[in-house]
């Protein structure tokens, strides 16, 4: 009983030391801030005296004594959120500019496979579609075609015109969710 209480022990202390890859996700910036000494995470402190404040401090200074890391930075999170919440608001206030950021920053990280889905060729296709479907519709005005004719050449030209401009709104849907 007392060597598998001792392999408990162990095992538990071993799950619980502290490492720079112990992830957790209890409060909003946990793993998010990170010392620039040892490379450990900030971790929050709640303090309660004669007022209460909650504060970030390194996790390796804090679990490992001053010896360990020379960091000694301790950021008020009132002060955090506040600075954050004045960051969001600036760029809130300029909706452009946050849009054309954010669509640059997804075209960056999420290049298209093939050239053949990508914006430019999507647009260039669309307006080759488009002047093709108006040539189809001059040809009915002068009586060059039929009325059956004209909506059997065209299907085709609208499903397509349909696909690529689906697929073109299907990159910027999120944004125009968020911000229209």
């Amino acid at each position: 009983m007392f060597a598998k209480a001792q392999a408990l022990l162990a095992e538990r202390t071993e799950n619980f030391r502290l490492t720079k890859k112990r992830q957790s996700n209890k409060y909003c910036f946990s793993t998010l801030i990170k010392c620039g000494d040892c490379g450990y995470s900030f971790r929050r402190t709640y303090r309660k005296y004669v007022n209460e404040y909650i504060k970030w401090c390194c996790s390796g200074r804090n679990a490992n004594g001053v010896d360990f890391c020379n960091n000694r930075t301790i950021v008020n999170e009132k002060e955090l959120l506040e600075k954050i919440k004045k960051y969001f608001g600036s760029l809130v206030s300029s909706k452009d500019k946050l849009l054309k950021q954010t669509i640059a920053e997804f075209r960056k990280q999420y290049k298209p496979e093939d050239h053949e889905m990508s914006e430019p060729f999507i647009l260039v296709e669309l307006a080759r579609l488009k002047k093709a479907k108006s040539k189809q519709t001059e040809m009915f005005e002068v009586d060059a075609i039929t009325i059956e004719e004209l909506k059997e050449r065209t299907a085709e030209l609208n499903a397509a015109i349909a696909k690529y401009e689906n697929e073109l709104m299907s990159g910027f849907a999120v944004y125009r969710l968020v911000f229209v």
